[in-house]
């Protein structure tokens, strides 16, 4: 990750070492600065400063061996009406499983599955605050929106997952 000025020189670089699945900017506290929120391969959420400085590193999402992990920050909102924003994950784990094609063109290919499909939910110092475990196992990849926010005037946020069912899931305050 690199951060450049308006004129195009680099001011500042961050290395991760692994694959990123999501980057987004969001004030996360009322009257602090924006902060850069990043997720990895490895499961990690990170966040930075307006300066890239890292502020906190957290393992959101832990997987199995030989699997990999792909936690996507979906949205940010304040879920619970505390004024805190908080921040909602959905991370899964892929497998490659190879061995069904024994090198026949009219053979299938290597086979993706995903396991443990899992909406998370953190506060805004990445504490967990809920972890919803969606599907154990399946084939693919569902094609899967997050929503959130308050269904009615004066009621409180909710998650919405949209999928082939749809899934509401409300917080209560702590």
């Amino acid at each position: 990750m690199v951060w450049f000025d308006a004129d195009g020189r680099e001011l500042k670089r961050h290395s991760f070492g692994q694959y990123l699945y999501s980057c987004r900017l969001a004030t996360l506290r009322q009257g602090e600065e924006p902060k850069l929120i990043v997720t990895d391969g490895e499961g990690f959420a990170w966040l930075f400063s307006r300066q890239l400085e890292v502020e906190r590193k957290v393992q959101i999402a832990c997987g199995t061996a030989g699997r990999f992990l792909t936690p996507v920050l979906e949205t940010v909102a304040d879920l619970d009406g505390d004024g805190k924003q908080e921040l909602v994950f959905l991370s899964h784990e892929e497998e490659l499983v190879s061995g069904n094609n024994p090198g026949r063109a009219c053979d299938p290919p290597t086979i993706r599955h995903t396991h443990n499909l899992r909406l998370l939910v953190r506060d805004s110092r990445l504490r967990p605050v809920a972890d919803h475990l969606l599907a154990q196992h399946v084939p693919a990849i569902p094609n899967l929106t997050i929503w959130a926010g308050p269904l009615a005037e004066g009621k409180p946020c909710q998650i919405l997952v949209l999928g082939e069912q749809v899934l509401v899931f409300e917080l209560t305050s702590r």
